[in-house]
């Protein structure tokens, strides 16, 4: 069995992400503080992980 670490953590952090923001009903500061990173760090991973309907 052969496991992608990046692949995974990447799932885990987009899934995260997504959880996260319907929790927030799309309130991106919240989100930002809950996820415990930047706002700005929140856009960007918003794009990377094409997630359009949190933008």
């Amino acid at each position: 069995m052969n496991y992608d670490l990046k692949k995974v953590i990447a799932d885990v952090e987009k899934r995260s992400i997504k959880e996260v923001m319907e929790m927030t009903g799309g309130n991106k500061a919240k989100a930002a503080v809950m996820l415990n990173i930047e706002r700005g760090s929140l856009y960007y991973k918003l794009k990377q992980y094409d997630l359009k309907e949190y933008l």
